[in-house]
């Protein structure tokens, strides 16, 4: 199984989910390639292939063809820059904006930010698809913008998925689960508890067309990734969802092993 790593390119770090989870790869921030490199290669060595990549500047987004050619990059995370650097990190390997809205700049009409750097350089576009973390209309204007084969959906959920509500951990911190939100004591939003099937109905019930939610929560990502799934055709994994009209699961296979 493919191990995934975050690494936040100029102040570097691994982990993922809440920054008290993030595990610090450095006590002093640095910029040095060589620096950025080494620490990269090193999770390389402990059989890393996925990484994902914050950048916040031109001289970070400049790093990313050099850990490109040691390291499957497929996309960069977390974007806190403006329209000019955020177009400089795509045209140096950038290939997807990480749940657009959250912990990005807004889409301004005078500076689109990372938004419209996205949309207009036709990269991926990953998208929390929970009902709460992004509305209706912003969900079906990303849509537009981005299309069933540019948009993905993702659930971004934490470990309260599917459970009932109530109080939980997350990345040490109590997390409080009430009508499908979780959040921290202070009402910051933790994450989701929804499933990425949730997120299809979701999107369904906001009213884009069923084989497109579909395909924004398998093929898509599938093909953005460079995996062989998401298809239904000889030599892609035998991994599918069997639903009813309902979008409700009636048989599960995996690897071709179906389950009841």
């Amino acid at each position: 199984m493919r191990k995934t790593r975050e690494i936040q390119i100029g102040n570097i770090r691994i982990g993922a989910g809440h920054p008290v989870a993030v595990q610090s790869m450095t006590n002093t921030q640095t910029k040095d390639v060589a620096a950025t490199v080494q620490q990269i290669l090193s999770m390389e060595a402990a059989g890393c292939d996925i990484v994902r990549s914050a950048v916040y500047d031109l001289e970070c987004a400049r790093l990313i063809p050099q850990i490109k050619r040691r390291i499957h990059i497929p996309f960069v995370a977390d974007i806190h820059f403006d329209y000019r650097v955020a177009v400089e990190a795509i045209k140096n390997g950038a290939n997807c904006l990480t749940h657009i809205y959250n912990a990005m700049p807004p889409f301004h009409h005078r500076n689109p930010g990372p938004i419209g750097a996205g949309f207009v350089n036709h990269i991926y576009a990953q998208i929390i698809c929970d009902g709460f973390h992004i509305s209706k209309p912003v969900v079906l204007a990303t849509y537009k913008m981005f299309g069933a084969d540019r948009m993905t959906l993702i659930s971004d959920s934490i470990r309260s998925a599917g459970l009932p509500d109530g109080e939980y951990e997350s990345g040490g911190l109590k997390v409080f689960l009430k009508d499908g939100a979780a959040r921290l004591a202070d009402g910051t939003i933790a994450g989701s508890s929804a499933t990425l099937l949730d997120c299809v109905k979701t999107a369904v019930k906001f009213g884009i067309p069923f084989d497109d939610a579909v395909r924004m929560a398998s093929r898509t990502p599938a093909e953005m990734l460079g995996v062989s799934k998401g298809q239904i055709k000889a030599g892609f994994d035998a991994d599918m969802l069997i639903v009813d009209k309902d979008i409700n699961i009636k048989t599960v296979i995996v690897n071709g092993e179906v389950f009841k």
